[in-house]
């Protein structure tokens, strides 16, 4: 299993959140083969039936025992073509069937108050205090860099991975763009507004301090000898080209991310729950809504196939659905 993993991320260049779904998913029909006492190489159909059938009775939603049933059928192609397997394992097997689901978004007003919104980062993500008492240094980072990443999110439609991924250098500031290399390695260019390169032009002096005054608290702790190997223990290396940082220089999580992104919407008293994924569905609708053609949006959104975006066309109609029903009296009057 690990050699095909290894495929997967150096031949077929998939991404490493894709490779990590492989290994949960082959990790999980693997343990289900030994629990029968069945070698990997012995599987066949009938193992995955039973693989399927028990995910089911737990409950699984289809569309994970879909991409499950990829994992494995993905896996088992691969040693019918480089490990001589023989087997059924990789045959077909019926897909769920999956309920169409609308993308949750944000109507714009929403929008418009999650990006004003004060923003003050999770404690597990603040400064840490100085020695000898005192608050920590970076005490305005954090919450501008809180608004930057809501904000770039929001109005490019990128994924939480991609924004914690930005370098530095990946931006064109005075072209108010940028260009990422997506799933599947797929590049594409991004855009901003001038809101973004205000906030921006903010953040990028206090980060730059923040390096800073990190790099030099290491070289006077590593000047202590009795501290020195308790600080190459304890310290990562500095984020230096990374567009967000965390309170010990590194790079911004996406789990640390989406907590950012869940704690603005709460504070702008928004009731379902946000997360970057909600907001790159925002901007898709929003683009919709402004009259912007599908297959642009695709591009923008770096989709592969036109039909995933296309989802986003149902959408938009059941939003304008939604204001219809809120404002029109007629329509009013038959839902009382």
């Amino acid at each position: 299993m690990h050699q095909y993993l290894r495929y997967l991320t150096s031949v077929r260049n998939y991404s490493p959140e894709t490779v990590r779904a492989y290994r949960s998913d082959l990790g999980q029909f693997v343990q289900s083969l030994a629990a029968r006492g069945t070698q990997v190489t012995a599987a066949t159909a009938a193992d995955v039936r039973r693989f399927v059938g028990a995910l089911t009775e737990h409950g699984v939603d289809g569309a994970s025992i879909n991409r499950k049933l990829s994992s494995v059928r993905g896996f088992y192609r691969y040693l019918q073509r480089f490990a001589g397997y023989r087997g059924t394992a990789a045959d077909p097997q019926p897909a769920r069937r999956l309920g169409r689901k609308l993308p949750r978004f944000l109507l714009r007003e929403e929008s418009g108050r999650l990006t004003d919104a004060p923003t003050t980062a999770p404690v597990a993500d603040r400064a840490e205090p100085r020695p000898g008492g005192g608050s920590g240094d970076g005490d305005e980072l954090w919450p501008l860099r809180d608004r930057v990443l809501v904000e770039l999110l929001y109005t490019s439609g990128c994924r939480v991975s991609e924004a914690v991924a930005f370098d530095v250098s990946d931006l064109d500031v005075a072209a108010e763009s940028a260009v990422i290399t997506g799933k599947g390695g797929r590049q594409r260019h991004l855009f901003f507004g001038e809101r973004f390169r205000e906030l921006l032009q903010l953040y990028l002096p206090l980060r730059l301090d923040r390096l800073a005054r990190l790099r030099a608290r290491r070289a006077d702790d590593a000047s202590d000898s009795t501290s020195r190997a308790f600080a190459r223990r304890a310290s990562p290396t500095l984020a230096t080209s990374a567009l967000f940082i965390n309170q010990r220089g590194g790079r911004l999580s996406q789990r640390s991310a989406r907590s950012i992104v869940t704690a603005a919407g709460e504070r702008a008293g928004i009731k379902q729950r946000v997360s970057p994924h909600s907001l790159r569905h925002s901007f898709a609708t929003d683009l919709l809504d402004g009259g912007a053609d599908v297959r642009v949006v695709q591009e923008l959104l770096g989709h592969a196939s036109l039909g995933t975006t296309q989802v986003y066309t149902h959408t938009s109609l059941a939003r304008l659905k939604r204001v219809y029903r809120n404002a029109h009296p007629r329509a009013m009057e038959q839902d009382g």
